[in-house]
This record gives C-alpha cells, structure tokens and sequence, in this order.
C-alpha cells in the first residue's frame, strides 16, 4: 500500500469505489433484463494461425452476432460517445460522490490527473467504473456480485490509483521466428516463451501505429521475450500512460543484447514490431476479459520481412539445441561491461536490419574495427583479417583460411564504398540488391568475432590476439574466461 495514504484514507477510497461500482453494476442488471437488445463487443480481436504455424488478427466487425456481449454498453458506451451520447438516463449519486471525494484528496486527484485539467472528471469516473462492470460481466455473466470476484476485478484499478510505484514485464515478441521449446530460461528475471490466446488477442488491439511496422509483421509472432522485474514511477495517470509508451535505454539494451545472442546463435533473420509491457497486478483500464497491455510499434526487423514475409512457407525453427546456445549467449552478452562489446551488438543487430546494404556492410565493419582494431592505423585491414582468423581457429565454428578471404572480400566492397569507387549501372539496381552477398558476408564475420570474444574475452584486447595467437609459441595455452 502507498506509505504516503493514511489507512482511514485507503480504506475510505476502497469503500466508495465498491458503493459506485455496486451501483453501476446494478444497473446493467436492470437494463439486460428490460427487453433490450444486447450490444456486442464489435470490435473483439480474433486470432487464427497461417498454414506455416505464424498468427494472424482479425475482429468481429463483420460477424458481430459471434462477439462477445457487451453488457456495459447497455448503460454506458465507450470513448467519448459515453461522454455525450449517453446510453442511459440516469444519475449515478455514488459515482458522482466518488468523484467528489476523490478531488478532495490531492493526492487521489493527482494519480487521475489526464495532463489537461486540474480537477477529475465524474465522465472519467464513470468510464473507470463501467470498465469494471465490463470486466465482472465479461467474466462471470450476469450474476449477482459476488464479494471474492468483485476484489478480485477493483483491486488492480484501486491499487494502480494508490501505489506509488507500479511493476511491469518487458515484452517483445519475435517476429517471423518459430520455437521448437514453448519456454526457456535467458538467466534470471529474462525467458522466452510462447505467448497465449488470450494475449494475442490483447496485443492484437495494440497494433504499431505510427512506427512504419507493416500489420503482416506485427502480427506474425508465436514467441516474446520477456524480462520482468521493471517499474515506474506512479505520479499520475496521464504521465504513467506515457511512459508505456516510450521504451527506456537500459530497455532498449536489453531487447539488443537478446536479438543479438538470438542472431548469433541460430544465423536466422528475426526482429520485433513491437516493445509491451505488461502491468503485475494493476491496471488502467479494462478491455472486456483481456489481458491488460500497453506498447508501442518499433520497426526493427529486415526489410525482406514486408514483402509478405509472414506467409513464407518456409519459417525457420529454432531447435532447443539453439535454445540453449541462445541463453548461453545472451547471458555473456550480459556479464560483459565494455564499450566496445556494447557497440558491436547493436552494430549487429543494425546491420541486419537495415534497408539499405550499404548502411548495413559499413556496421559491420565498424563492429569489426572496434572489436580488432588497435591504435595504430596502419594495414587495419590486413590485421583485422589476421586476428578475425585467428578468433575463428581458436572456437573452430570457421575454417581460418576461408575467414582470410571473407574479409579481405568485405574490406574491397567497403574501399569501393568509402571512396565512391562504384559506379553507378544505367539499369537501376538499388544498393541492397546489388551487395545482398556482400552484406551478409559482413554480418557472418561480424558475429563470428562477437561470438568467439564472448567465449574468450581475454582477447577483447586485440595485442594478446597477436601475441598469444598469431606469433609462433609452442608453449602457448588456449585461455578461456
């Protein structure tokens, strides 16, 4: 409970949300036994899978006589069509004393505060407590309230209005990507696993809007990555709704250091369309009998994945064997402090999903530099090939010699680039098809390197690479960690 609430103060707040939500609820009750036509949740996601195992979304909106009822809206409709087109004339005195008392008490007032007017509105009082009614009737029919359920449905509004800070799991689900494991462990507080009906159907309302996320990718996830012990602070409503909305650094190099791990261990093309997360034990609002969610759209996938990537016949799996080479990675990505592992991760995870192979080719060898590169500038190029062989022959995944020639070959395209070398075909061949090849070459080498430093971080400093592993020593041991 929120240190700051007097005990008389919580238990007073919770009494009345009960008297209003009693009220209302006997409302419904009234107005579903009047004869009258029942509207239905119209706008209900449906969720179905593809013949290559991915989900698709879809709503209720042309066959509404399948939704769900709506039981609510037979007394107060949704949005601001509840606001002046009320569905029923009537005056809620308990709702309305709720809403007086709560701009009574500036601290209640705060947490409803929507950034726009000072006191609370009794229209958003009254939204709070018919998505409450929605919830218990979408639940448990049109029974009489019972007092174990009715806890169980104000409780997390009531305790989201109250604390001071509220807990959230990350979530992001994997686009385009199948799992052979329906769970398995990243460490602590992080796993992967397959996500449920009913939060497909959650997060199907959420959508990517505004992030250029084509609706095909979004919905194309059958797995997320999840990562939980995050919180925020609970100042008011208005700025709680706006930081689910925003995904914070420390986030953002989590979600990397998973795509990365994932990209390393299995080579397969992946990202995500979308960052969630999911409140633990509170809520905002309610939508029917779905999970709460709240996120945001982020396109950070191939571009290949737009052309009707979802429908590919051929999604790749990943074992349980990669799994595991999956959390292995993922888990040294995470023990790891420096910089320039940092930078090599995302410059990995940029190059793959970059629309232009150009842009893609120059990340990578950037990762590469910063991985291999020393002070001294001379022959760069020559050394990277040198120590990038070296790393491969000492975790055998790459022949040495074949390592050579792999970036000797990227470093050519690179030059050609830098220095404006290519010329331009009168047949208009856009940059990504014309260095596909070479791009992916750069990203293989570029994991390549990332995986075998991981594996021995010894030789994140570049002179032992050419001191213990490139100057003839009999004598010299293998160093692991």
């Amino acid at each position: 409970m929120n240190d700051e609430l007097p005990t008389d103060t919580y238990e007073n707040f919770v009494r009345r949300f009960s008297k209003a939500f009693r009220e209302a609820h006997e409302a419904v009750l009234t107005a579903a036994t009047s004869g009258k036509d029942i509207p239905k949740h119209f706008d209900y996601p449906k969720v179905e899978l593809r013949s290559n195992g991915l989900p698709y979304f879809s709503s209720f909106s042309l066959n509404t006589e399948q939704a769900p009822n709506y039981y609510a809206g037979l007394v107060q409709s949704r949005g601001l069509l509840g606001l002046f087109a009320p569905a029923y004339d009537k005056t809620f005195a308990e709702i309305e004393s709720l809403t007086d008392y709560l701009n009574s008490a500036p601290l209640l007032k705060s947490r409803l505060s929507n950034g726009y007017t000072e006191d609370v509105s009794s229209w958003r009082v009254r939204a709070l407590i018919f998505d409450c009614v929605d919830r218990y009737t979408s639940l448990y029919g049109l029974e009489a309230i019972s007092s174990d359920k009715e806890r169980k449905t104000l409780r997390p509004i009531v305790d989201c209005i109250l604390f001071n800070r509220l807990d959230v799991a990350l979530i992001v689900p994997i686009a385009l990507t199948r799992f052979a494991a329906d769970r398995f462990s990243l460490g602590p507080d992080n796993f992967v696993c397959r996500m449920g009906r009913t939060f497909q159907l959650s997060r199907a309302r959420l959508g990517a809007h505004g992030s250029g996320a084509v609706e095909g990718v979004v919905e194309a996830a059958t797995h997320a990555f999840v990562s939980v012990g995050w919180s925020l602070e609970n100042t008011s409503e208005f700025d709680v709704n706006s930081s689910l909305r925003q995904v914070p650094e420390e986030a953002t190099t989590l979600i990397e250091a998973f795509f990365a791990a994932l990209r390393m261990a299995t080579g397969i093309d992946t990202g995500y369309a979308q960052v969630i997360f999911a409140p633990r034990k509170w809520a905002l609002n309610y939508y029917c009998d779905l999970p709460v969610l709240y996120g945001s759209g982020h396109r950070r996938y191939p571009s290949s994945f737009d052309r009707y990537g979802w429908v590919d016949p051929y999604i790749r799996m990943v074992s349980k064997a990669e799994a595991q080479e999956v959390s292995e990675a993922f888990q040294r990505i995470r023990v790891r402090t420096e910089r320039k592992i940092e930078i090599a991760v995302k410059r990995l995870n940029s190059c793959l999903t970059r629309d232009d192979a150009i842009d893609a080719i120059l990340d990578a060898t950037i990762g590469l530099e910063v991985l291999l590169g020393d002070n001294e500038n001379q022959a760069l190029s020559y050394k990277l090939r040198l120590r990038a062989a070296a790393l491969a022959g000492l975790i055998g995944k790459a022949k040495p010699e074949q390592v050579l020639e792999d970036i000797k070959a990227v470093y050519a395209v690179r030059s050609e680039i830098v220095h404006g070398q290519s010329k331009k075909s009168t047949k208009t061949v856009d940059a990504t098809e014309r260095y596909s090849k070479q791009r992916d070459l750069a990203a293989l080498q570029l994991r390549l390197v990332l995986d075998a430093l991981l594996y021995h971080p010894r030789y994140l400093s570049p002179e032992l690479i050419d001191k213990e592993l490139l100057l003839p020593n009999p004598t010299q041991a293998k160093h692991t960690c």
